[in-house]
């Protein structure tokens, strides 16, 4: 992940391509705040919500922007035509709605801490109950958006494409569709999952576990554009080979007088030992 939104940036310098270098960038400071839970996890320690949220807090905004950026990469591709701003302001505009959404949200949940000790550290739980919900329920409603817009776009692609791009027009229904297929099973299965445990009726301790345990779809989520990009994309499959590959020789080369000098001191050993025997 470390050369993810790197190689993002420079092979995609549209607004899709900077929208997916800034969703990659976050995605990225979401996986590093798991750790934060694991971490709580190993010890067995169970801090109050207050000192858990004073943690988490860049990760409630983070996961939170991640999700309206997914939305605008949607909408992005269904009104491109209609973009009058030039790229790299549009996509400021874009960043910065997304960011007051996500920073009003984590000053609320900061507000509403309290010292309830809780199971884990996560976003479910980090945020206080109130919080929790109204932060669920509108990443189901942002989620649903989501789906909906890419329905409308497979649907205006199959109805509006001529006889002689039918092909062309078969492979992009195809990706989309996998987009769709991905996004459903990550990130909307995760925020559905959590929302499903208040409707099951769960005591809070069941709760907490169930919510807890869609990380798993979520941390798909936070992997799949790196994944599916290295899948779908040539151009970004031989970047991130060429960057692979200039690391590897990077850090042979640093061995590499090292190496040098073990073996010179071992032939001098072996050297030094058979004059002696002599």
């Amino acid at each position: 992940l470390s050369t993810h939104s790197f190689t993002q940036y420079v092979y995609y310098s549209t607004t899709l391509g900077y929208l997916l270098a800034v969703n990659a960038f976050v995605h990225t400071i979401c996986l590093l705040f798991e750790l934060v839970n694991a971490t709580f996890l190993i010890t067995h320690h169970q801090p109050t919500r207050r000192y858990c949220y004073s943690i988490i807090a860049p990760y409630i905004f983070a996961v939170t922007l991640q999700a309206i950026i997914i939305l605008m990469k949607a909408v992005d591709l269904l009104f491109f035509r209609y973009r009058i701003l030039p790229t790299r302001e549009y996509v400021v505009v874009l960043v910065l709605i997304g960011s007051i959404f996500a920073g009003a949200l984590a000053l609320w949940g900061w507000i509403a801490r309290d010292n309830e000790i809780i199971a884990f550290c996560n976003p479910p739980l980090g945020l206080a109950p109130q919080v929790s919900r109204f932060w669920s329920m509108a990443n189901v409603v942002v989620n649903s958006a989501v789906v909906a817009v890419y329905v409308v776009i497979i649907a205006l692609v199959h109805f509006n494409g001529n006889t002689s791009a039918y092909r062309e027009n078969r492979k992009v229904i195809r990706r989309l569709k996998a987009i769709v297929i991905i996004f459903v099973c990550s990130w909307y299965m995760a925020i559905l999952g959590v929302n499903l445990g208040y409707v099951l009726g769960f005591s809070p301790e069941g709760v907490a576990i169930w919510q807890s345990n869609m990380v798993f779809f979520a941390l798909v989520c936070y992997t799949q554009a790196f994944y599916v990009c290295i899948w779908r994309s040539p151009e970004y499959r031989t970047a991130f080979m060429e960057q692979l590959h200039m690391m590897v020789y990077w850090k042979q080369k640093r061995r590499a007088p090292t190496i040098g000098f073990v073996t010179l001191s071992k032939s001098r050993r072996l050297t030094t030992t058979m004059t002696s025997a002599k």
